[in-house]
C-alpha cells in the first residue's frame, strides 16, 4: 500500500506558532526552536521533558526525526514521540502512527499504526482522520469497512481536499451482519484538554444504518454509579471524564438501525485493558426510577433492587429521575424482552395496578428501565 507520509517538515513552522526572532536567553525549548537555535532547544526540551512535558518530548522527537541540531536518529525520535503520545498529545500520536505505518524507527505494524491514528483522530487531528479513513477503505491493518472509512474521510475533508476525493471513490461492499466490535485500545489521558478516556475499536461492515454505542461506567467516591454514553459512527472516541481516582469500565455495542438488535463487546477496564470481572459489569442491568417525593415507590424500589442484586443483576435506584404517572417497564431491544417480562412479573405482586409494558429508544443495550409510581406520601 502507499505509505502515508507525515509531512513533518510542515511542523517546523507550525510548532506552537513560534517565530524566529533573535533572543539571548530562550524562556523555553519552543522559543529556541522557533528561532532555529536547535542546540538550545534540545537542552531546554530535555529539562522540560524531565518534568513530564508532553510537548517537550514531542519537540525532542522532532529534532531527532528531522536531524535538527543532532544526528538524525529514527529510533530516538520514535521513543520521544511515543512518550508524548502516551500522554495524549494528538500530533505525537499521529507521528507514532506514521512511523509504525512506514516501519521507521522500528518494526512496521499497520495494526498498531491504526490504533495511534485512531487516538489522534478522535481528538480531531485531520491527517490522522485521513490516514485512518484510508486504512478502513483498503482493509489494511483493520477490517475493510466503507462506512467507518466514510466517517473519518468526511471529517478530514473539512480541511483536506484529498480526503474529499478519496471519499467519492470509496468501494461498495456488501452489507454485513451485526457483529460485536473488537476493542483495540483504551487510555486515560489529560494532555491538550480535560481528563478523557481515549477508546479505540474496530468492526467489519454492519447492516445499513447501524451505529456504535459506547458505555463508560464507574462508581463515585460515595459508591454511586456514574454512567456516560455516546452514540457514534466512528471507530474511536475521546470522552471527558468527571475526575481521576475512579475505576472505569467500558464496552462498545453495534446497534442496528431499528434498535431491535445489538451485539456488545466484553466490558474492559479503562486502565489495564483486561476484561472485567463479569459480576460488577453484568451484560444486562436494571434502572429503577421514582419521583422525588413518592415514598411508597421508593420503598418498593429498594425492595426490588435488593431482590435483583441478589439474583446477580446490576441494579441502580435513581430517586427523582422519573416523571411517569404510572408504573412501566421499558426496554429498547428484542433480546432484552425476556428479562423485561421477568421484571414486570414482579410488579403485580407489589402493586395492584397492572404495569404498562413496551419498548423505549432511550434505554441502553441490555438495560431495563422501571418507572415506579406508588402515590404521594401523606
Amino acid at each position: 500500500m502507499t505509505i502515508r507520509t507525515a509531512l513533518l517538515a510542515s511542523l517546523i513552522g507550525a510548532f506552537l506558532g513560534a517565530d524566529a526572532r533573535a533572543q539571548v536567553d530562550w524562556p523555553d525549548g519552543a522559543a529556541a526552536f522557533g528561532a532555529q537555535d536547535f542546540a538550545a532547544a534540545r537542552t531546554l526540551w530535555e529539562a522540560e521533558a524531565n518534568t513530564g512535558s508532553a510537548r517537550a518530548r514531542f519537540g525532542l522527537g522532532l529534532l531527532y526525526d528531522l536531524g535538527l541540531g543532532v544526528g538524525r536518529d529514527p529510533v530516538k525520535a520514535m521513543r520521544w514521540y511515543l512518550e508524548s503520545a502516551e500522554q495524549g498529545l494528538p500530533k505525537a500520536q499521529f507521528n507514532v502512527g506514521v512511523m509504525l505505518d512506514a516501519g521507521t524507527g522500528g518494526t512496521r505494524s499497520v495494526e498498531a499504526a491504526a490504533i495511534w491514528y485512531a487516538r489522534a483522530a478522535a481528538s480531531g487531528h485531520r491527517r490522522a482522520q485521513y490516514n485512518l479513513g484510508l486504512l478502513y477503505a483498503q482493509g489494511d491493518g483493520v477490517p475493510q469497512n466503507p462506512d467507518v472509512a466514510a466517517f473519518w474521510l468526511a471529517a478530514a475533508a473539512e480541511e483536506l481536499p484529498a480526503a474529499a476525493d478519496q471519499l467519492a471513490g470509496l468501494p461498495e461492499v456488501d452489507e454485513g451482519v451485526l457483529t460485536a466490535p473488537l476493542p483495540l485500545a483504551e487510555a486515560m489521558v489529560s494532555e491538550e484538554g480535560p481528563l478523557r478516556a481515549e477508546l479505540v475499536w474496530s468492526a467489519p461492515p454492519q447492516p445499513a444504518g447501524s451505529v456504535y454505542v459506547v458505555e463508560l461506567r464507574a462508581a463515585d467516591r460515595q459508591g454511586l454509579p456514574v454512567e456516560i454514553t455516546e452514540t457514534t459512527s466512528a471507530s474511536a472516541t475521546a470522552i471527558p471524564l468527571p475526575e481521576e481516582g475512579r475505576t472505569y469500565f467500558w464496552r462498545v455495542s453495534s446497534v442496528d438501525a431499528t434498535a431491535a438488535a445489538y451485539e456488545s463487546s466484553p466490558w474492559r477496564r479503562l486502565e489495564g485493558g483486561e476484561v472485567a470481572d463479569p459480576a460488577p459489569m453484568a451484560g444486562q442491568s436494571i434502572t429503577i426510577r421514582t419521583r422525588e417525593f413518592d415514598i411508597p415507590a421508593l420503598r418498593l424500589g429498594r425492595e426490588i433492587a435488593e431482590s435483583f442484586r441478589a439474583a446477580g443483576l446490576r441494579t441502580h435506584l435513581s430517586v427523582g429521575a422519573s416523571s411517569a404517572t404510572q408504573t412501566t417497564v421499558a426496554y429498547a431491544f428484542e433480546r432484552d424482552a425476556s428479562l423485561a417480562r421477568d421484571v414486570a412479573a414482579f410488579l403485580p405482586v407489589l402493586r395492584q395496578n397492572a404495569a404498562a409494558f413496551g419498548a423505549s429508544r432511550q434505554a441502553l443495550p441490555g438495560n431495563i428501565t422501571v418507572d415506579l409510581v406508588g402515590g404521594t406520601a401523606e
